[in-house]
């Protein structure tokens, strides 16, 4: 009969969720979204695909990709904060909240001007 030490039996491996983790993923679902739009949009209006001009010009996309921009920004700022400011380790929940402000105060200033301007 083999050791019980020696047997090894799969882990399921659970993740916390943690605001950090859902910071890091937003982060990478903006990148990849932004970076998409991108490529839709030089493809769009060079004349290579001009279906994609209505697509990648549509006020909705617009909106969604400054929404999806000031995310983007407002992570990275949290990511500088975080990697460079040793005293912020350890008040960053703080960090997320300021992240979240500052998210909320760029939106909003975005709407602001794009309704009265």
């Amino acid at each position: 009969m083999p050791r019980k030490d020696l047997i090894s039996y799969p882990k399921v491996k659970r993740y916390r969720i943690d605001p950090g983790m859902l910071a890091w993923l937003f982060h990478r679902i903006s990148g990849v979204l932004i970076g998409l739009f991108l490529i839709f949009h030089i493809l769009g209006f060079s004349g290579v695909c001009p279906f994609l001009t209505k697509v990648a010009g549509s006020k909705y996309v617009i909106a969604a990709i400054a929404v999806l921009f000031a995310l983007h920004a407002a992570n990275g700022i949290r990511i500088i904060l975080v990697e460079f400011a040793s005293s912020v380790e350890i008040k960053k929940f703080k960090v997320h909240l300021s992240v979240a402000a500052g998210f909320a105060l760029a939106l909003s200033a975005f709407v602001i001007v794009k309704l009265f301007i």
